[in-house]
């Protein structure tokens, strides 16, 4: 099951605009490309398990659709994780999933490898950049949402991931959302409504 929105007109306009941030464009296309180049390497980096829990730690609007399509894709399980929380808060999470791999922006790289020692911290831009084969699609399984904490400590609270699609399908239909609608979308990826 491939992950990517494909509603009807994706397929009759492969060059229809799909992402939008600032000056920077992602065709429906580019965006599948894309998103399969990392699902390759996502997947690459499972192939001899079961996917684990890979964390999307990521500022950039376009990356941040890429590598949590991507992800799903993979069959690992999601947490998307606040780009502007400390490091101490990212350590917490990371403690609580027993996370792996975190994808991340180019420019916080450095300073999450030395922060967060036992946890393989990828660029999405160096992945999205390298030019692989699209890796084998696996099921959804789940997302991994943290609480605010604002009651204690923050909690995983586990969603289907599949209930993110049903969500952004019924939210098209309902607002009647067309081939070139442009949508503002303006929400955390750490809610459910924002993803």
């Amino acid at each position: 099951m491939n992950v990517l929105p494909k509603p009807p007109w994706c397929g009759g306009a492969p060059d229809a605009v799909a992402l939008e941030y600032h000056d920077r464009q992602l065709s429906y296309s580019e965006l599948l490309a894309r998103t399969q180049t990392v699902t390759g390497l996502l997947t690459k980096m499972f192939a001899d398990r079961e996917p684990g829990v890979v964390g999307i730690h990521i500022d950039d609007p376009l990356n941040l659709v890429i590598a949590l399509l991507a992800t799903l894709d993979s069959g690992a399980t999601v947490v998307p994780i606040e780009a502007t929380i400390p490091a101490e808060r990212v350590r917490a999470i990371i403690d609580d999933t027993d996370m792996e791999f975190l994808l991340c922006d180019r420019v916080r790289k450095p300073g999450l490898d030395e922060a967060l020692p036992g946890v393989r911290c990828i660029d999405c831009d160096d992945l999205i950049e390298t030019d692989l084969s699209p890796g084998p699609i696996r099921p959804w399984h789940y997302l991994l949402l943290f609480t605010s904490g604002s009651t204690g400590r923050p909690k995983g609270v586990p969603f289907e991931a599949r209930l993110m699609l049903r969500e952004g399908e019924k939210t098209a239909s309902l607002l009647r959302i067309q081939p070139h609608d442009r949508v503002s979308h303006a929400l955390s990826p750490t809610l459910l409504s924002g993803l």
